[in-house]
C-alpha cells in the first residue's frame, strides 16, 4: 500500500458554466411549453372535403336568399337545418358576413 496515494477515484463536480447552460435550456423549454399550452391563440381545425362542400353550399344559399331563410324552398330549408344543427337562419347570416 502506498501511503501517499488515495485508492478511491476523485469525483469532479460539474462546471458552473455547464450547469447554467442546462438551466437556461430547461427554462426556455418550460417557457415555450407554457406559451404553447396557455397563451397561444387557438388554431382552427382542418376542414374535411365534405365540410368544405357543405360550407360552400350554405354560402351559395346565403347569397341566393340574401340571408333570409324564408326565401328558400322547403327542401333547401330542411337540408340547411340538418347541416346547421337547427341553426339554419344563423348559419345563413354568418355565411354572408364571412369573407
Amino acid at each position: 500500500m502506498a501511503a501517499g496515494r488515495n485508492s478511491q477515484a476523485v469525483k469532479s463536480s460539474p462546471k458552473p458554466i455547464a450547469m447554467a447552460a442546462v438551466a437556461a435550456v430547461l427554462i426556455l423549454f418550460l417557457g415555450w411549453l407554457a406559451y404553447a399550452n396557455f397563451f397561444a391563440p387557438p388554431k382552427a381545425a382542418p376542414l374535411t372535403a365534405e365540410a368544405k362542400t357543405n360550407q360552400s353550399w350554405i354560402k351559395q344559399m346565403a347569397v341566393k336568399s340574401g340571408g333570409d331563410i324564408s326565401k328558400l324552398s322547403e327542401e333547401e330549408r330542411a337540408k340547411l337545418q340538418t347541416l346547421a344543427g337547427g341553426y339554419g337562419a344563423m348559419a345563413l347570416k354568418t355565411a354572408l358576413t364571412e369573407k
